[in-house]
C-alpha cells in the first residue's frame, strides 16, 4: 500500500512539472518581447538625445556682452576753478571689488601718469598761467553715463607691471565688477587650456583735443586672437597673444569666451605679437593689497566641469531608463492577469505532494522498524502470559533452593535462586527476602540486577521460566534505595501496583516487589 502511494505521489510531482513548465515558457516569451521592444526604444532614445547635444553646442556670446558691463573710462583730468572738467587722457579699465561695499579700477599705468612735459603743456592749453603750473594738479573720475563720472583715488601702483590700481568715491551701481580666471597653484600652464582670447576696449583713443569722448560700456568693441604662450618674467607671467591692442583698449581686460578676466592689456609688444599682465599676477598683487574681486580658480572649473559632466550623464542615463520603462509599458501589454495566480497555485501543491512524499518515506522507515522488533522478540524463549496483578505461584514441581556463590569450599546445593555477588562487597543497606523460600538475599551493589541470567544479574533467580533474563534493578543513591523495573516481559510491581520501565521508586521496609509472579519482601 505505502508503495502504491509514494508511486502515486511521484507520478503527481512529475505531472505537475509538465504543467508547470509552459506557464512558465510562455511567461519567459513574453518577456523577452518585453525586452526587444525595449532595446529597440533604447536605441531610439540615444538617437535622440545625441541630436540634443549636437543643437546644445553654440558659441558663448551672451557671456562676453554680459562682461562688456564691467569696463569702464578712467580719465586723467584738470578741474579749473569753474570746476569745469579737462580730459588729458582717458584709458580702458576693469572694474573690480563688491557692488555693495566698494568697487576699484585697474588700468593701465603710463596711460594715467604723464610726463612733467606733457603735464605742463596740457595745463597751459587749458588756460592755466606759467605761474600755477607747479600748484595745479591732476585728478582722476570715472564715467558713470554721458558726461557724469565718479571721482577715483590711486590706491597703488607698478611700473614693472604697468599697473595702477584705483579707488572708487561712490559705488558704480549700473555696472557689474569682473571676473578673474587664475591658478590657485599660480600654475602658467593652466593657460594652455585657452585658444582663444579677445581684448576689450573703446573705438577710438581717448586724448585733449583730439577725441575728449565718454564712452559707456555699450560703446566697449572686442577684437580676437589666439593664445601663443604664457612667458615668466621674474616674478610675474605674461599672456603672449595676437589681439591687436593699441592706445584706445590698453588696461583693458583680456577676456576667455566666458567672459572671464585672464590678464590686463598692456603696450608691451614684440612684433606680431601683444601682451598682458597675466590673471595669476594680479590676483597676487590684489591679495597681498587686501583689495577684494571675484575670481574662480582653473582647477575649481575643471572640477565643476567633471562634476556636471557625471551629473549630465546620471541624467541622461535616468532619462534613456526612463525612455525605457515607458516604451516597455506602452508597446507590450502585460503579463496576464491568470499567470501569476497559477504559479503560486502549482507551486503550493508541488509543496505539499513534497511534504506528503516525505511523511510516506517516514512511515516505511517506522513501519520496517517494528517489523525488526517483532523479529527478535519472536525470536526470544515462550514467556507465560502477563498477569495483571501479583501472580500466584506456578503448578510443577521445582527445586526451592537458592544457590549463594562465593560460599567458600560449603557444599553447593541445589537451589533456584543464586546470589552472584562476594560478601566483602555487601553495602549493608537492606536486604529482599524471598517468600516462595524465605531466603534472605543481601543487596551488595548500588545497582543490583535481578534476572533469569546468571552471566548479567547479581541474583539469578533460575526456577522461575516467567522471570526476564534481567528483569528488575534495584538501586542505592546514597541512603536511599530504590527498585527499577528493566523492560521486563511480564512486569515488575511495587506493592501490587506495576512499574513503568525504567523509572524507580523508593523502597521503604516491608515493601512487597513482585517480579512476575514471585513475592520479595525488603528488609531495612
Amino acid at each position: 500500500m505505502a508503495k502504491r502511494f509514494l508511486i502515486l505521489t511521484l507520478t503527481g510531482i512529475i505531472t505537475l512539472g509538465s504543467l508547470f513548465n509552459p506557464v512558465v515558457s510562455k511567461a519567459a516569451e513574453a518577456t523577452a518581447e518585453i525586452t526587444t521592444e525595449s532595446t529597440e526604444a533604447t536605441e531610439l532614445q540615444e538617437d535622440s538625445v545625441e541630436g540634443v547635444e549636437d543643437e546644445a553646442e553654440e558659441p558663448a556670446g551672451d557671456a562676453i556682452a554680459a562682461a562688456k558691463n564691467g569696463v569702464v573710462q578712467i580719465n586723467c583730468v584738470y578741474v579749473d576753478g569753474d570746476n569745469n572738467s579737462h580730459i588729458f587722457r582717458g584709458s580702458t579699465g576693469i572694474l573690480i571689488g563688491n557692488a555693495e561695499k566698494e568697487e576699484f579700477v585697474l588700468t593701465s599705468l603710463s596711460r594715467m601718469f604723464p610726463t612733467d612735459e606733457e603735464k605742463n603743456a596740457f595745463l597751459s592749453s587749458v588756460g592755466v598761467g606759467a605761474d600755477n603750473l607747479d600748484r595745479a594738479s591732476l585728478s582722476y573720475e570715472v564715467v558713470i553715463e554721458n558726461d557724469i563720472t565718479a571721482s577715483a583715488s590711486l590706491l597703488n601702483s607698478s611700473s614693472d607691471l604697468d599697473l595702477a590700481v584705483f579707488k572708487l568715491s561712490q559705488v558704480l551701481y549700473n555696472r557689474t565688477p569682473m571676473t578673474f580666471l587664475y591658478s590657485s597653484e599660480n600654475d602658467k600652464n593652466q593657460y594652455n587650456s585657452i585658444d582663444t582670447a579677445y581684448a576689450l576696449g573703446f573705438p577710438d583713443v581717448i586724448e585733449h583735443e583730439v577725441n575728449e569722448a565718454y564712452y559707456s560700456n555699450d560703446r566697449v568693441n572686442k577684437i580676437s586672437g589666439q593664445i601663443s604662450n604664457v612667458i615668466s618674467n621674474g616674478d610675474s607671467q605674461w599672456v603672449e597673444h595676437k589681439a591687436e591692442i593699441s592706445a584706445n583698449n590698453v588696461g583693458g581686460p583680456l577676456i576667455t569666451g566666458e567672459g572671464e578676466v585672464i590678464g590686463m592689456n598692456s603696450q608691451k609688444l614684440d612684433g606680431n605679437y601683444y601682451y598682458a599682465v597675466s590673471s595669476n599676477t594680479i590676483v597676487k598683487v590684489l591679495s597681498g593689497m587686501g583689495v577684494a574681486f571675484d575670481g574662480v580658480t582653473f582647477e575649481d572649473k575643471a572640477q565643476a566641469v567633471a562634476d556636471a559632466e557625471k551629473k549630465a550623464k546620471e541624467q541622461e542615463e535616468a532619462a534613456k531608463l526612463k525612455a525605457l520603462e515607458e516604451s516597455a509599458k506602452n508597446s507590450q501589454p502585460a503579463m496576464p492577469k491568470w499567470v501569476l495566480p497559477v504559479i503560486i497555485v502549482l507551486a503550493v501543491v508541488l509543496i505539499l505532494a513534497i511534504v506528503a512524499l516525505i511523511f510516506v518515506i517516514v512511515l516505511m522507515s517506522k513501519k520496517k522498524n517494528n517489523n525488526v522488533e517483532e523479529i527478535k522478540i519472536a525470536n526470544e524463549p515462550q514467556r507465560y502470559q502477563f498477569q495483571p496483578s501479583a501472580p500466584a505461584d506456578f503448578g510443577g514441581e521445582v527445586s526451592s533452593d537458592t544457590t549463594v556463590l562465593g560460599a567458600g569450599s560449603a557444599t553447593i546445593n541445589t537451589m533456584a535462586g543464586t546470589n552472584m555477588a562476594a560478601p566483602s562487597q555487601q553495602l549493608n543497606v537492606g536486604s529482599l527476602e524471598r517468600k516462595k523460600n524465605g531466603e534472605n538475599i543481601a543487596i551488595t551493589k548500588a545497582a543490583f540486577n535481578m534476572g533469569k541470567d546468571d552471566l548479567h544479574c547479581d541474583y539469578c533467580i533460575r526456577d522461575n521460566n516467567t522471570i526476564s533474563r534481567q528483569h528488575a534493578i534495584i538501586r542505592i543513591i546514597g541512603n536511599t534505595v530504590y527498585v527499577e523495573d528493566n523492560n521486563s516481559k511480564n512486569g515488575t510491581f511495587l506493592n501490587g501496583v506495576m512499574l513503568v520501565a525504567g523509572q524507580r521508586q523508593e523502597l521503604r521496609d516491608g515493601d512487597v516487589i513482585t517480579l512476575s509472579n514471585e513475592d520479595f519482601i525488603f528488609r531495612k
